[in-house]
């Protein structure tokens, strides 16, 4: 695919939706943004997650309620919660990337809306 083709589809998105390919193209950058923070505010709450589980455990320890279900549940939630975390880390590197060269980043949208 070339710049031609990619100048061609906006130009049909485009006019499809009313609006000019410049215009297109700038709220394709501001998607791109858009997808990079949400995936932030996803990891961060995952995060919380996972030291709000290990503080409830430290916590349980401490009052020495070992057998308890909190001392028996917080472990796992922190655990499946950390997974979750270094899941999610990997799997939106590509869209924080993309906020560093967002051009880059809209390009890709493009190319996967045309894919599908």
């Amino acid at each position: 695919m070339n710049a031609q083709n990619i100048n061609q589809i906006l130009d049909a998105l485009a006019q499809r939706f009313g609006t000019t390919a410049a215009h297109l193209w700038a709220v394709l950058i501001r998607q791109v943004y858009v997808v990079g923070i949400a995936d932030a505010v996803v990891e961060v709450v995952l995060l919380a997650i996972c030291v709000g589980a290990v503080l409830v455990w430290r916590a349980l320890a401490s009052n020495g309620d070992y057998e308890g279900f909190g001392m028996v549940a917080a472990p796992g939630v922190a655990a499946l919660a950390a997974v979750f975390f270094v899941i999610g880390i990997f799997a939106s590197i590509n869209d924080w990337a993309s906020m560093l060269n967002p051009e880059y980043g809209a390009l890709q949208l493009v190319l996967q809306a045309v894919r599908k």
